[in-house]
């Protein structure tokens, strides 16, 4: 799972997550609080509550915002399975950081959406600043701006997104690892490439107990209860 940047200095924020093995892509996120970590949080226990399975292995970069879905993914993991050799499972089994250029799935994804629709956005607020029609440092620019270009960048790119979920991926000579198909069959169906499921069934008790643990927090990160006002 990662952060697509490009749009942050506008204060659109994306996040998103892909399944390494058939490039599907699990969510996106397109607002205003993508890069907290309630939201990665939240976004992350949302897919997980749709779709009831645990992946057995995530990777991150080591962004602040990943720490609460780290711990979410910790604790759900050590719950529901142990090491081979039966010892109690580590951080390290089940969630690992590494940088941008270590997370290529979503690396190169993030071209893909930009060379789609990312970039001729990313030049037309180039556009509005460079003619004077937008100035981040007005509030009434920023609230009209982000109350506008949200809506219409997340219906591309979700539109995208099922584009992309359910289109071929051809095989590639010079590059033996990636594996062809539909990246939706692949992942719902992986016996047709002969590949292991490795996902994990969650039980409905155990989403409810951290669905419950979340609903508590405001999106500062602390208790509902607090008064930080950022929430």
């Amino acid at each position: 799972m990662d952060a697509y940047c490009k749009f942050e200095m506008y204060g659109i924020q994306v996040y998103a997550g892909i399944d390494a093995y058939s490039r599907r892509i699990m969510w996106i996120y397109v607002g205003i609080s993508g890069r907290t970590a309630v939201s990665v949080q939240a976004q992350y226990l949302a897919t997980l509550t749709n779709g009831r399975v645990l992946p057995q292995i995530i990777t991150s970069d080591r962004g602040a915002e990943t720490t609460m879905a780290a711990d979410l993914h910790y604790y759900l993991s050590s719950q529901l399975r142990m090491r081979e050799d039966r010892e109690p499972l580590r951080f390290t089994d089940c969630f690992r950081y590494g940088t941008s250029k270590q997370n290529q799935r979503i690396e190169a994804w993030w071209g893909q959406s930009s060379r789609a629709t990312g970039l001729r956005w990313r030049n037309y607020f180039e556009l509005l600043v460079k003619e004077g029609q937008y100035t981040v440092d007005l509030l009434p620019h920023r609230i009209s701006f982000l109350a506008i270009y949200i809506p219409i960048i997340r219906q591309e790119l979700l539109q995208f997104v099922q584009t992309w979920n359910s289109h071929r991926i051809r095989k590639q000579s010079n590059r033996d690892w990636v594996v062809p198909g539909v990246p939706d069959v692949l992942y719902d169906y992986p016996g047709v490439t002969g590949v292991h499921d490795c996902g994990i069934a969650v039980p409905d008790d155990l989403l409810t107990e951290v669905q419950n643990e979340l609903a508590s927090y405001g999106e500062c990160g602390n208790k509902a209860t607090c008064e930080c006002h950022q929430c």
